[in-house]
Protein backbone atom coordinates (compact mmCIF):
# COMPACT_ATOMS: atom_id res chain seq x y z
CA UNK A 1 0.00 0.00 0.00
CA UNK A 2 1.18 3.09 -0.92
CA UNK A 3 1.37 6.11 1.97
CA UNK A 4 0.54 9.19 0.02
CA UNK A 5 1.49 12.66 2.01
CA UNK A 6 0.08 15.20 -0.18
CA UNK A 7 1.82 18.30 1.63
CA UNK A 8 0.56 22.30 0.62
CA UNK A 9 3.20 24.98 0.45
CA UNK A 10 2.88 28.52 1.96
CA UNK A 11 0.37 28.09 4.58
CA UNK A 12 0.03 31.49 6.32
CA UNK A 13 1.16 33.05 2.81
CA UNK A 14 -2.08 35.37 3.04
CA UNK A 15 -5.53 34.84 3.71
CA UNK A 16 -6.47 33.16 0.50
CA UNK A 17 -3.72 31.01 0.33
CA UNK A 18 -4.94 29.62 4.02
CA UNK A 19 -8.41 29.70 3.91
CA UNK A 20 -7.88 27.55 0.46
CA UNK A 21 -5.18 24.73 2.38
CA UNK A 22 -7.73 24.70 5.21
CA UNK A 23 -10.39 23.82 2.78
CA UNK A 24 -8.18 20.79 0.90
CA UNK A 25 -6.92 19.66 4.28
CA UNK A 26 -10.88 19.00 5.51
CA UNK A 27 -12.69 18.42 2.25
CA UNK A 28 -10.26 17.54 0.15
CA UNK A 29 -7.04 15.17 -0.06
CA UNK A 30 -4.47 17.03 1.09
CA UNK A 31 -3.02 15.64 4.38
CA UNK A 32 -0.30 18.15 5.50
CA UNK A 33 0.48 21.43 5.23
CA UNK A 34 3.90 23.49 5.77
CA UNK A 35 3.54 27.14 7.92
CA UNK A 36 5.37 30.06 6.58
CA UNK A 37 5.83 31.57 10.44
CA UNK A 38 7.62 34.82 9.43
CA UNK A 39 4.43 36.28 7.07
CA UNK A 40 1.64 39.17 8.72
CA UNK A 41 -0.79 36.02 8.33
CA UNK A 42 1.02 33.16 10.40
CA UNK A 43 -0.75 33.55 13.32
CA UNK A 44 -4.03 33.37 11.78
CA UNK A 45 -3.55 30.47 9.95
CA UNK A 46 -2.28 28.57 12.97
CA UNK A 47 -5.59 29.58 14.55
CA UNK A 48 -7.34 28.57 11.95
CA UNK A 49 -5.67 24.50 11.60
CA UNK A 50 -5.90 24.81 15.51
CA UNK A 51 -9.91 25.41 15.34
CA UNK A 52 -10.07 22.77 13.05
CA UNK A 53 -8.58 20.19 15.49
CA UNK A 54 -5.62 19.81 13.68
CA UNK A 55 -2.55 20.39 16.30
CA UNK A 56 -0.01 19.15 14.10
CA UNK A 57 1.94 20.23 10.81
CA UNK A 58 4.98 21.12 8.86
CA UNK A 59 7.43 24.28 8.90
CA UNK A 60 7.80 25.99 5.58
CA UNK A 61 11.50 27.68 6.16
CA UNK A 62 11.92 31.04 4.66
CA UNK A 63 14.62 32.63 3.52
CA UNK A 64 12.86 34.23 0.33
CA UNK A 65 10.28 35.68 1.01
CA UNK A 66 8.86 38.67 3.34
CA UNK A 67 10.97 39.52 6.45
CA UNK A 68 12.96 37.64 9.00
CA UNK A 69 11.69 36.61 11.76
CA UNK A 70 14.89 37.85 13.86
CA UNK A 71 15.55 40.98 13.90
CA UNK A 72 17.33 42.25 10.69
CA UNK A 73 20.10 43.58 12.26
CA UNK A 74 20.90 40.28 13.47
CA UNK A 75 21.06 38.63 10.38
CA UNK A 76 22.36 40.81 8.18
CA UNK A 77 23.60 38.91 5.37
CA UNK A 78 19.78 37.45 4.69
CA UNK A 79 18.35 40.74 3.84
CA UNK A 80 18.70 44.15 1.77
CA UNK A 81 18.61 47.56 2.61
CA UNK A 82 14.79 47.62 3.04
CA UNK A 83 15.44 44.59 5.79
CA UNK A 84 13.69 42.35 3.37
CA UNK A 85 14.79 39.26 2.76
CA UNK A 86 16.39 38.58 -1.02
CA UNK A 87 13.49 37.38 -3.37
CA UNK A 88 15.52 34.86 -5.73
CA UNK A 89 17.89 32.09 -4.32
CA UNK A 90 20.57 32.98 -6.11
CA UNK A 91 20.48 36.17 -4.48
CA UNK A 92 20.01 34.68 -1.39
CA UNK A 93 23.13 32.43 -1.61
CA UNK A 94 25.47 34.75 -2.87
CA UNK A 95 24.77 37.19 0.50
CA UNK A 96 23.90 34.40 3.25
CA UNK A 97 25.84 33.25 6.11
CA UNK A 98 26.10 30.10 7.59
CA UNK A 99 25.67 31.65 11.31
CA UNK A 100 23.07 34.04 9.58
CA UNK A 101 21.00 30.96 8.47
CA UNK A 102 20.97 28.83 11.43
CA UNK A 103 20.13 31.74 13.62
CA UNK A 104 16.79 32.73 11.74
CA UNK A 105 16.13 29.45 11.09
CA UNK A 106 15.83 28.81 14.66
CA UNK A 107 14.23 32.08 15.52
CA UNK A 108 11.06 30.78 12.94
CA UNK A 109 11.02 27.32 14.84
CA UNK A 110 10.56 29.11 18.19
CA UNK A 111 8.33 31.18 16.75
CA UNK A 112 6.27 28.18 15.11
CA UNK A 113 6.22 26.38 18.53
CA UNK A 114 4.99 29.82 19.98
CA UNK A 115 1.87 29.16 18.15
CA UNK A 116 0.61 26.34 20.20
CA UNK A 117 1.61 23.94 16.74
CA UNK A 118 3.22 20.53 16.96
CA UNK A 119 6.12 19.66 14.43
CA UNK A 120 5.23 17.12 11.67
CA UNK A 121 8.43 17.86 9.40
CA UNK A 122 10.38 20.20 7.86
CA UNK A 123 10.72 21.74 4.40
CA UNK A 124 11.38 24.96 2.75
CA UNK A 125 10.37 28.05 0.65
CA UNK A 126 11.59 28.00 -2.59
CA UNK A 127 13.71 24.71 -1.33
CA UNK A 128 16.06 27.10 0.14
CA UNK A 129 17.24 24.28 2.75
CA UNK A 130 18.95 22.28 -0.09
CA UNK A 131 21.41 24.44 -1.40
CA UNK A 132 24.52 25.21 -0.20
CA UNK A 133 25.13 24.82 3.29
CA UNK A 134 21.81 25.28 4.28
CA UNK A 135 20.87 21.35 4.25
CA UNK A 136 23.26 20.89 6.54
CA UNK A 137 22.23 23.40 8.95
CA UNK A 138 18.33 21.93 8.52
CA UNK A 139 19.44 18.39 8.96
CA UNK A 140 20.74 19.32 12.25
CA UNK A 141 17.98 21.08 13.53
CA UNK A 142 15.50 18.01 12.51
CA UNK A 143 18.01 16.01 13.90
CA UNK A 144 17.28 18.31 17.25
CA UNK A 145 13.73 18.26 16.76
CA UNK A 146 13.50 14.69 15.61
CA UNK A 147 11.11 15.26 12.87
CA UNK A 148 11.49 13.90 9.38
CA UNK A 149 12.62 16.38 6.19
CA UNK A 150 11.35 16.70 2.94
CA UNK A 151 13.88 15.99 -0.02
CA UNK A 152 14.14 16.98 -3.53
CA UNK A 153 16.84 13.81 -4.79
CA UNK A 154 19.63 15.55 -6.94
CA UNK A 155 20.03 19.27 -6.11
CA UNK A 156 23.04 21.57 -6.80
CA UNK A 157 24.81 18.69 -7.63
CA UNK A 158 23.42 17.02 -3.91
CA UNK A 159 22.21 13.99 -3.52
CA UNK A 160 19.68 15.47 -0.72
CA UNK A 161 17.56 12.10 0.02
CA UNK A 162 20.48 10.32 0.86
CA UNK A 163 22.09 13.14 2.66
CA UNK A 164 19.13 13.12 5.67
CA UNK A 165 19.06 9.33 6.00
CA UNK A 166 22.27 8.91 6.31
CA UNK A 167 21.61 11.23 9.30
CA UNK A 168 18.68 9.27 10.71
CA UNK A 169 16.18 11.25 9.65
CA UNK A 170 12.82 10.16 8.22
CA UNK A 171 12.27 11.25 4.45
CA UNK A 172 9.37 9.84 1.66
CA UNK A 173 10.49 7.03 -0.33
CA UNK A 174 9.87 9.61 -3.20
CA UNK A 175 9.29 13.64 -3.98
CA UNK A 176 7.23 14.82 -6.81
CA UNK A 177 6.76 18.70 -8.31
CA UNK A 178 4.77 17.04 -11.00
CA UNK A 179 1.47 18.53 -9.56
CA UNK A 180 2.52 22.22 -11.06
CA UNK A 181 1.53 24.47 -13.58
CA UNK A 182 0.65 22.14 -17.05
CA UNK A 183 0.77 19.64 -14.10
CA UNK A 184 -2.41 20.72 -12.70
CA UNK A 185 -5.46 18.27 -13.29
CA UNK A 186 -6.96 15.45 -12.40
CA UNK A 187 -5.54 13.18 -14.77
CA UNK A 188 -1.96 14.16 -14.00
CA UNK A 189 -2.19 13.62 -10.95
CA UNK A 190 -3.81 10.33 -11.03
CA UNK A 191 -1.15 9.19 -13.24
CA UNK A 192 1.88 10.12 -10.96
CA UNK A 193 0.60 8.71 -8.33
CA UNK A 194 -0.32 5.70 -10.08
CA UNK A 195 3.33 5.53 -11.79
CA UNK A 196 4.51 4.71 -7.99
CA UNK A 197 2.25 2.60 -6.96
CA UNK A 198 2.86 0.66 -10.00
CA UNK A 199 6.59 0.89 -8.88
CA UNK A 200 6.48 -0.34 -5.16
CA UNK A 201 7.20 2.33 -4.17
CA UNK A 202 6.14 2.46 -0.22
CA UNK A 203 5.77 6.28 0.55
CA UNK A 204 5.55 9.53 -1.69
CA UNK A 205 5.42 12.94 -1.21
CA UNK A 206 3.20 14.87 -3.82
CA UNK A 207 4.10 18.85 -3.59
CA UNK A 208 1.16 21.27 -4.03
CA UNK A 209 -0.13 24.90 -3.67
CA UNK A 210 -3.90 25.11 -3.58
CA UNK A 211 -5.47 28.39 -2.64
CA UNK A 212 -8.41 31.11 -3.25
CA UNK A 213 -6.99 33.37 -5.50
CA UNK A 214 -7.20 36.85 -4.33
CA UNK A 215 -5.53 40.25 -5.42
CA UNK A 216 -2.84 40.10 -2.67
CA UNK A 217 -1.52 36.40 -4.18
CA UNK A 218 -1.47 38.28 -7.58
CA UNK A 219 0.52 40.80 -6.44
CA UNK A 220 2.84 38.88 -4.11
CA UNK A 221 3.54 35.81 -6.30
CA UNK A 222 3.94 34.59 -9.82
CA UNK A 223 2.50 31.40 -9.31
CA UNK A 224 -1.15 32.24 -8.44
CA UNK A 225 -4.19 31.38 -11.25
CA UNK A 226 -2.83 27.84 -11.00
CA UNK A 227 -3.34 27.84 -7.01
CA UNK A 228 -7.32 28.14 -8.00
CA UNK A 229 -6.81 25.11 -10.41
CA UNK A 230 -4.71 22.90 -7.98
CA UNK A 231 -7.50 23.34 -4.91
CA UNK A 232 -10.04 22.28 -7.45
CA UNK A 233 -8.45 19.64 -8.24
CA UNK A 234 -7.54 18.36 -4.65
CA UNK A 235 -11.28 18.82 -3.39
CA UNK A 236 -12.87 17.11 -5.99
CA UNK A 237 -15.20 14.03 -5.60
CA UNK A 238 -12.82 12.57 -8.91
CA UNK A 239 -9.52 12.23 -6.37
CA UNK A 240 -10.99 11.08 -3.56
CA UNK A 241 -12.73 8.13 -4.84
CA UNK A 242 -9.32 7.55 -6.61
CA UNK A 243 -7.39 7.82 -3.30
CA UNK A 244 -10.34 5.08 -1.94
CA UNK A 245 -10.64 2.80 -4.85
CA UNK A 246 -7.02 2.19 -5.20
CA UNK A 247 -6.23 1.31 -1.42
CA UNK A 248 -3.89 4.60 -1.04
CA UNK A 249 -3.21 5.34 2.68
CA UNK A 250 -3.73 9.52 2.89
CA UNK A 251 -1.41 10.54 5.65
CA UNK A 252 1.31 13.12 7.09
CA UNK A 253 4.93 13.25 7.90
CA UNK A 254 4.58 11.71 11.34
CA UNK A 255 3.64 8.25 9.93
CA UNK A 256 6.24 7.26 7.45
Amino acid sequence: MLKLIINADDFGMNAGVSHGILRALTEGIVSDTTLMVGMPYAEQAAALVLGAGISRIGIHLTLTCGKPVSPAGDVPSLVDESGCFYPKTALMLEHATAEDVEKEYRAQIAKFFSLGLGMTHIDSHHHSHFYGGNLDIAIKLAKELNVPMRHHNIVAGRDTKTAIIAAGLRTPADFTIGFYENGVSIAQLQAEILRHVECGIQSLEVMCHPAYVEQELIKSSSYNVWRANELAVLTSYEMKRFIRDNDIQLTNFDRI
